[in-house]
């Protein structure tokens, strides 16, 4: 299955998608993630799109 993620927000609204996105990806889904520039998460292998904005804080 392939899943788009989408999230806007600082560090505590990205993470749970990052964790989400990372379980599929281990259970054989191909996942995209877009998120803003500079949430301040480790993204590791994921496939990671910008969202364009930026985070404030």
């Amino acid at each position: 299955m392939r899943l788009l993620l989408a999230t806007a927000g600082s560090r505590g609204d990205v993470e749970p998608f990052v964790a989400l996105a990372e379980r599929a990806l281990a259970a054989g889904h191909e996942v995209r993630l877009v998120v803003p520039d500079n949430s301040g998460v480790e993204m590791g292998d994921l496939d990671v799109v910008s969202m364009g904005s930026t985070t404030r804080g």
